[in-house]
């Protein structure tokens, strides 16, 4: 976070953020229910954290492992 700026940076893990179409985010076989559950939640609060930034006047950018600089989301 840059609080000068208000800008912040999000480095998410492709298989902790639950990212579409990559590999890297294919849940377990085993315990598959709990980290459905784990992932989806992640996501949620991914989701609650972005919208209580832009209330707060804050920009910024996401960036998974998987995600190229050309498909990076800036907000």
């Amino acid at each position: 976070m840059f609080f000068q700026s208000t800008k912040s940076i999000f480095v998410n893990g492709c298989f902790w953020h639950g990212h579409k179409n990559c590999n890297r985010s294919k849940l377990p076989t085993t315990n598959n229910k709990f980290w459905k559950e784990k992932i989806e939640g992640n996501k949620k609060i991914d989701k609650s954290n972005y919208i209580r930034l832009k209330k707060l006047g804050w920009d910024y950018l996401l960036y998974g492992n998987a995600v190229s600089q050309k498909e990076t989301q800036k907000k």
